[in-house]
């Protein structure tokens, strides 16, 4: 494995420490994040225009991308979080093509290591 300070993306430090310094912790979940649904059904729910459940998975990939310190993809969701939150629909697809980017690229990142 190789050492998390020159892994783009990631602030692998920062995460550890959110999982208590259980560095293989972290990794565990770190390692799922490639199978985790929220990124998928948010993209989903947006092409239905269901904003309330895009809303849902918006949030929860906020969360899951916060815990594990993937600081960029986390940022890009809040943004897409907030706009969403104040019932603003417009330029949602700005938003989506930056997280898509960022995520592709953080998927990336993790299967690096």
């Amino acid at each position: 494995m190789q050492e998390y300070h020159n892994i783009p993306l990631i602030d692998a430090d920062a995460g550890i420490r959110r999982f208590g310094g259980k560095k293989e912790l972290f990794e565990k979940f770190l390692f799922k994040f490639p199978e985790d649904r929220n990124y998928i059904q948010l993209k989903e729910a947006l092409k239905t225009c269901d904003y309330e459940l895009a809303f849902h998975y918006a949030h929860a990939l906020k969360g899951v991308s916060g815990n594990l310190s993937l600081q960029c993809l986390y940022q890009a969701v809040c943004g897409l979080v907030e706009q969403m939150r104040s019932n603003n629909y417009n330029d949602l697809d700005v938003f989506m093509d930056t997280i898509d980017a960022i995520y592709d690229a953080t998927l990336d990142a993790i299967r690096q290591i």
